[in-house]
């Protein structure tokens, strides 16, 4: 998947994975019975989500200034 982020956006990126933070839960339930939805190809999809991104940023990057965004991974600070 990211292959097709980087090609979205025509980008290398260098990417940084960290560690998951605690309590993070792994998987969430709900019952799916009443939902209906439509299959998007994933490659699709990533251009959709890539193109939304691109035309919303006052939306999203106010974000990049939260601490959790700034420090590499914060909800260690104090607990090492």
């Amino acid at each position: 998947m990211l292959g097709f982020i980087t090609e979205a956006l025509g980008l290398n990126p260098k990417i940084k994975f960290g560690s998951d933070r605690p309590g993070h839960d792994r998987a969430y339930r709900m019952v799916n019975t009443k939902i209906e939805y439509s299959v998007t190809p994933l490659k699709e999809a990533v251009r959709k989500t890539v193109e939304w991104y691109t035309k919303n940023r006052a939306w999203w990057e106010p974000l990049l200034e939260d601490r959790f965004f700034t420090e590499d991974e914060p909800w260690r600070i104090g607990n090492t």
